[in-house]
């Protein structure tokens, strides 16, 4: 799959929060949540495969065991540490195992993994969580300009080059 992640807990209901503003982008983007189900055809558009892997996240658990390692098992955003919640982010795209590089990813709680596979939220050159505007009225708005709490190993560190290309597809 996209991300590789294997599920390491059993699926948990969005918070209201998180759930009004997925459903506003399915709106937006003319999608249902029937849309999901089944095999995608040839001409599926990217956005709903997106939405399909952010939902199975399968793959390799060694990438977040990784992660969990170098950010001490905390969300880089908001410090969180409650392990069930956190996911290892492909930075860029998973698309074989050069993907699963430990500067290819971050830690982040699971509904901050949705938010910046979905480019709605994303990280400066200065490593300041950015929030897109489209999520301006919602509870993530506080969070913009939150300073990352990175790994103290530089070679841990995400890469510059794709928070930069990540944060160009920010909507």
């Amino acid at each position: 799959m996209a991300f590789g992640q294997v599920a390491q807990r059993a699926a948990v209901r969005a918070d209201e929060g998180t759930a009004r503003i997925l459903d506003g982008w399915l709106r937006t983007k003319q999608i249902r949540l029937t849309d999901l189900d089944g095999e995608p055809e040839p001409e599926e558009d990217a956005r709903l495969r997106l939405l399909r892997s952010i939902v199975q996240r399968q793959g390799q658990p060694s990438f977040r065991s990784r992660l969990l390692d170098a950010y001490n098992g905390r969300c880089v955003v908001t410090g969180e540490s409650a392990e069930a919640v956190l996911e290892a982010a492909h930075i860029e795209p998973y698309v074989g195992p050069q993907g699963n590089r430990i500067i290819n990813g971050l830690l982040l709680r699971a509904d901050l993994h949705t938010l910046f596979d979905l480019n709605l939220i994303g990280v400066d050159q200065d490593g300041r969580l950015v929030v897109s505007s489209q999520l301006k009225d919602s509870s993530y708005a506080a969070l913009h300009g939150t300073l990352l709490k990175l790994p103290e190993r530089a070679d841990q560190r995400p890469s510059k080059r794709a928070l930069a290309a990540h944060l160009k597809r920010l909507v």
